[in-house]
């Protein structure tokens, strides 16, 4: 269930029993990371092991990911480290452990360790982006994939640097890849407001 991204617990509080067990969340932690990262990653990695020779979408999901997974949980950290219905009860360790399982599953797994519906708007807010931004391509998460929310990154950060390509990793994407992340994510926020 974590390898595959499904977010599926066998209890009626999904993992709250666990929130304070660092091996079952480290353990689940690295199921849905490694499986979040997609297939093309994954056997890439098992063929490649130096770095300089990964594909760009290797490089960008690797990167996109590794950021995700710090200023995700950092963020999750902040928001709820004093809310008393979630983090604030629990030691300085286990807070950092919720915090590091809290900020990462949602753009995976899904699993909850602490009662979703007590947490703070913002920190909603940010497990809602989470979600919406998903995980790598042909893995089995949701969302729009890192890869997409990396480039619509990278576009917009050449068009405020006033940069006529979108240049990642010494490499120029294509208008063709841009105008298809443009697509994919216009396409889903209009499937998240309709359905909303």
């Amino acid at each position: 269930s974590g390898f595959n991204n499904a977010g599926v617990a066998l209890y009626s509080d999904n993992l709250e029993q666990f929130a304070t067990d660092p091996f079952v969340l480290m353990t689940l932690s690295v199921a849905f990371i490694v499986g979040g990262l997609g297939f093309p990653v994954l056997v890439e990695l098992r063929r490649r092991v130096q770095p300089h020779k990964w594909s760009l979408h290797t490089k960008i999901t690797l990167s996109t990911s590794a950021m995700l997974l710090i200023a995700a949980p950092i963020l999750i950290l902040l928001l709820e480290w004093n809310n008393a219905a979630t983090f604030g009860p629990m030691s300085t360790i286990d807070k950092l452990f919720a915090g590091w399982f809290t900020g990462s599953s949602p753009r995976t797994a899904g699993f909850n360790i602490v009662s979703t519906g007590e947490m703070t708007d913002p920190a909603l807010l940010v497990i809602t982006s989470l979600m919406f931004i998903g995980a790598g391509t042909a893995s089995t998460s949701g969302g729009i994939k890192v890869v997409t929310f990396a480039i619509l990154a990278f576009v917009l950060l050449a068009e405020v640097r006033g940069d006529s390509d979108v240049n990642v990793f010494k490499r120029r994407l294509s208008p063709a890849v841009i105008r298809r992340a443009i697509t994919i994510a216009l396409l889903a926020v209009g499937l998240v407001v309709t359905a909303s």
